[in-house]
């Protein structure tokens, strides 16, 4: 575990640094690491090197997940005592890293020569250096060496920063483990200024906490465009959460296109087909269609946008648009928190329920809902032709302001009402087309996390699905607006399927799975 931005106000004293010599001339500690698959590592660890943890395990893990390297280049940031990065070597990867603690990469160096790799692709630095104060090339980025990595992995420095006048770590200690200045926007920055560090489909781990800057991190990211699940999570105690986030640029693959004008871009994407991720935007869509071939009306400045989200077999697809639907409604939603700085809603029930207390929330099956009014509505149609299937999935978002008729009984709302229209409709394309990404597209890591999320909040660490996280704001709605009525009847309402059915039961007690609006019937406060 390292650092590579080094504090830059003066809080050590003579005792700290005194303390730290002393480190430094100990022997270290004989460490012997047990990891995954049966892995034994023996090392000496210096006395100002992060020692083998139960982080350091967890990090292991979700590399041991993803399979053999085969001779993939593999990065570490902050090696630490090197356990990880020669763990990475055992499973096949060609291995680099780096650390800002010369003690760290010294370590590093000399288990990895005993174990008979070689030693000199361990490098001394970290990410924030070689990083323009115009996006410039800086000094270069020697703590990288040639670039060109696979998979890139970071057990993140995440201990707070003691406060003036509290007992402080040593200076190479406290480089290394304390989080004063948010370290991966660092290493956000050195990707994003110099781009060849990463390879062409190249996937991130960074493992951080529930603190406050873990738990936006994703946001951070995503509104930057990039896509991201969580992977692994333990609980520690005493309300701390350790979770591995993984992070990629999405469908690197896709073809993005914009178009002057378009009858309908659901319609345009069903006829032409393509790959996973392919998206086309209109500025200006002229038959828009909602649930039930309901007209969408947008003006110039809106966004109506379809991706290609599936096209196989019919045979080995099973289509759930309710529940599609209901996915991209929840992206929409953690494309706004990203925006807007929150803690992304499909993290857990705590982040929705922050967006709530926003103004935010789903109305079921299709519909985002803003203070009174529908902000955004879904569509996911398919077609079949020659025994394939094309899914398509399309979102509008009310942008742009505009005049409103108080006397519609379809009231909108717009991101303007939001004070998001300091955004480009191009910045918020980037974030929807990320947060999509991190629900639908098909990675080669944990399927099974693929329709999950985690929440970490607290002391919990329980797994969320979409469906009951989507159900929680549903209920929200119905709290703000009131519930619908079955055949003119009240009804209750118990959650949505995994299918994205709404579970009900009706007057006589009835359990019923409702997969269409046409028998409901909203209040008019909510209706549209």
């Amino acid at each position: 575990m390292g650092r590579s931005i080094m504090v830059s106000r003066n809080i050590f004293d003579l005792e700290n640094i005194s303390r730290e010599c002393d480190y430094l001339r100990g022997l270290g500690k004989d460490t012997i690491w047990n990891g995954p698959a049966d892995t034994s590592i023996a090392t000496v660890v210096p006395n100002s090197v992060y020692p083998p943890r139960e982080d350091t395990y967890l990090l292991a893990t979700a590399i041991y997940l993803r399979g053999k390297g085969a001779g993939k280049r593999f990065f570490e940031v902050g090696v630490g005592s090197g356990v990880v990065t020669a763990f990475a070597s055992s499973q096949g990867w060609n291995v680099s890293g780096c650390d800002i603690n010369p003690m760290a990469v010294s370590c590093a160096r000399g288990l990895l020569r005993e174990r008979g790799v070689e030693p000199s692709t361990i490098f001394e630095g970290g990410p924030g250096e070689g990083i323009g104060p115009d996006g410039g090339d800086g000094k270069g980025i020697d703590w990288a060496g040639a670039g060109g990595y696979d998979l890139l992995v970071w057990n993140l420095p995440y201990i707070s920063p003691p406060d003036v006048g509290e007992p402080h770590l040593g200076p190479l200690e406290e480089a290394g483990l304390v989080d004063f200045d948010d370290a991966d926007d660092k290493l956000l920055d050195s990707l994003e200024q110099h781009p060849h560090i990463l390879n062409r489909g190249a996937t991130i781990l960074l493992l951080c906490n529930n603190d406050a800057n873990g738990l936006t991190l994703r946001s951070r990211w995503l509104a930057r465009g990039w896509a991201s699940r969580i992977l692994e999570q333990d609980p520690m105690g005493d309300g701390e959460v350790l979770r591995v986030v993984e992070l990629w640029l999405p469908w690197q693959d896709s073809e993005a296109m914009v178009v002057d004008e378009l009858d309908s871009t659901n319609t345009h994407l069903l006829a032409s087909g393509g790959r996973q991720g392919d998206r086309i935007r209109a500025l200006r869509q002229l038959r828009g269609r909602g649930h039930r071939a309901r007209k969408w009306d947008s003006v110039s400045g809106d966004l109506t946008c379809s991706w290609l989200i599936h096209e196989g077999e019919i045979s080995t697809t099973y289509f759930r648009p309710g529940m599609l639907q209901l996915e991209a409604a929840l992206a929409v939603l953690d494309t706004i928190a990203a925006l807007s700085g929150q803690q992304l809603p499909s993290e857990g029930m705590s982040a929705m329920e922050s967006m709530a207390a926003l103004g935010f929330s789903v109305k079921w099956p299709n519909d985002i809902w803003y203070k009174g009014g529908k902000l955004a509505g879904i569509l996911a149609e398919s077609r079949s032709f020659q025994e394939r299937l094309r899914i398509v999935l399309g979102i509008g978002i009310n942008i742009a302001e505009r005049k409103r008729d108080s006397t519609s009984p379809r009231p909108l709302a717009t991101l303007a009402d939001y004070n998001l229209v300091s955004h480009s409709i191009v910045k918020i394309e980037m974030v929807l087309n990320a947060a999509l990404a991190s629900i639908q597209e098909r990675r080669p890591s944990h399927p099974e996390h693929c329709k999950k999320t985690t929440t970490i909040t607290g002391e919990s660490n329980a797994i969320t699905d979409v469906n009951e996280l989507v159900f929680a704001s549903v209920a929200i709605h119905v709290d703000k607006y009131g519930s619908p009525t079955l055949n003119h009847e009240e009804i209750t309402l118990l959650g949505i399927s995994p299918t994205g059915t709404l579970e009900i039961i009706d007057q006589g007690g009835n359990h019923l799975s409702i997969d269409d609006t046409s028998s409901l019937l909203w209040p008019p406060q909510s209706a549209g």
